[in-house]
């Protein structure tokens, strides 16, 4: 949002001194709000108007601090440059001094080079260079750490943790949120069981390694929130975990599984994560095959589910989920894992977002009866190669789908993607009002229909009103 010099100005003047009445300066909460949505460029300028405004947007100008430690030379990672080593000095130095420090909620640790995915990734597959100087600018920054007072983030890309580093971060004022990338432990786990616990809430261990060291080391009643996407042996490398490491207050689970030893893993799941109310699942290997529907929910609790359509049978059985949102999947798949479910799908969803890739549509309709409850549908198509025009195929749907919609609907939306441009436009799209009175007559209660297609957006809601519009390769003609 640009800030413009008028309202410079303006904020400028409420801190001269002149007399004024009681009242009249406004609050620094309302500069606060102000600043907070302005560009970093902005800020500047805001800094440069007046003295309190100048000591509020330091506020957010100091409130990220990016360190590197190490340089990518030849797909090695090794010490910067000595200029650049004092740049980096002289800037730990000012961020950690005592007017900046306490200013600091977010701490990344990473590589000036990593400025495209692709750059990253060469980083994040470098070795390190065995030079015992190698990770000098590592070491002084957790000799630092201490003075951030009210740091609550901790970001670290391709770093190795070592006791050094592990007591810091257990003596910071407040609980962290720490997200790894492609780090590591340099400790053993009989130093580790000697270190002081570390107060994490929230815990994203991408692309890295030593899960169960890492947990291990936390304080287990702190943490509520755990990602493991990328830990590939995980659950199954935590089996050495005693039976008591038990996480009671994590409420949110991201993983990765591996069908194959899926029946260990749901036992390691159940035992540690037993609060679980958000899970987000990805897949390791090829779809699962048959398997028993666990009516035992690992998740008791679980409220809303995230994940491929195949691990439904095993992790929403007999729960009482609210929310649904499944990856791209077939219908077939997503039939079959409703159907293993039976009477075991939960009754209570209001909430069901799926992308249904190459649908023969007219089955989408098949799918409603197992959601007597829904309040919003968002569902996305996705066409590649089907032989019968995508829109005429789509309007034919959704002409019939108002008889079979739950009535308890309240917001539907419905796009439609489609790879190839038609010859011509040959189609008629209904009007706006004819679709709102047909779904109004089964769904009583809606207040928002969308229908996006190919060449094409209609809909209506509370605030907008009714709307029709051309889009993409139509709207050109």
């Amino acid at each position: 949002m640009p800030l413009c010099n008028h309202c410079l100005l303006a904020l400028a003047t409420t801190d001269v001194d002149l007399p004024a009445p009681e009242g009249a300066m406004l609050p620094n909460e309302l500069f606060l709000i102000v600043l907070r949505h302005v560009r970093t460029s902005e800020l500047h300028s805001a800094a440069l108007a007046s003295r309190n405004l100048c000591q509020l947007a330091r506020t957010f100008l100091f409130s990220d601090f990016h360190f590197w430690p190490y340089t990518l030379k030849d797909n090695t990672l090794t010490l910067p440059a000595d200029d650049a080593v004092l740049g980096m000095t002289k800037k730990l130095a000012f961020f950690s001094g005592p007017a900046i420090a306490p200013l600091v909620q977010l701490l990344h640790l990473s590589m000036s080079e990593m400025r495209t995915n692709y750059t990253r990734l060469a980083v994040l597959g470098g070795e390190f260079d065995t030079s015992i100087t190698t990770h000098a600018l590592r070491d002084l920054f957790f000799a630092h750490l201490h003075k951030f007072t009210l740091v609550k983030f901790v970001r670290a890309d391709k770093i190795i943790f070592t006791v050094p580093a592990l007591m810091a971060l257990a003596r910071m004022a407040n609980p962290l949120d720490l997200e790894l990338w492609e780090c590591s432990l340099g400790v053993t786990s009989s130093i580790a069981s000697t270190l002081p616990r570390l107060s994490v809430t929230r815990l994203d261990l991408s692309r890295g390694h030593d899960v169960d060291l890492w947990l291990a080391l936390l304080d287990a009643k702190q943490l509520l929130e755990f990602e493991a996407f990328s830990m590939r042996d995980f659950p199954h490398s935590s089996l050495g975990l005693e039976p008591s490491t038990t996480f009671p207050n994590v409420w949110s689970l991201s993983i990765f599984i591996y069908w194959i030893n899926i029946s260990r893993g749901l036992h390691i799941f159940r035992a540690m994560f037993p609060g679980v109310t958000t899970l987000e699942i990805q897949e390791g290997d090829s779809h699962p095959g048959d398997y028993e529907v666990d009516i035992h929910p690992v998740f008791p609790h679980l409220k809303t589910y995230y994940g491929p359509s195949t691990a439904l049978p095993l992790f929403i059985g007999g729960t009482m989920l609210r929310e649904l949102k499944l990856n791209s999947c077939d219908i077939f798949d997503l039939r079959q894992a409703l159907q293993r479910l039976n009477v075991h799908f939960p009754q209570t969803v209001t909430r069901f977002e799926v992308c249904i890739v190459e649908p023969p549509i007219q089955d989408l309709a098949a799918i409603f009866p197992y959601f007597p409850s829904l309040e919003t549908l968002d569902l996305e198509l996705t066409f590649f190669m089907i032989d019968d025009p995508v829109v005429e195929e789509v309007l034919r749907f959704f002409a019939t789908l108002s008889p079979r919609l739950p009535r308890t609907l309240r917001k539907l939306c419905i796009q439609c993607d489609d790879s190839d441009e038609p010859a011509t436009i040959n189609f008629d799209i209904p009007a706006p009002r004819v679709i709102q009175s047909q779904i109004l007559a089964r769904c009583p209660d809606v207040v928002e229909v969308q229908l996006t297609a190919p060449y094409f957006a209609l809909g209506w809601d509370a605030t907008r009103g009714f709307r029709m519009e051309r889009t993409g390769f139509w709207a050109e003609e």
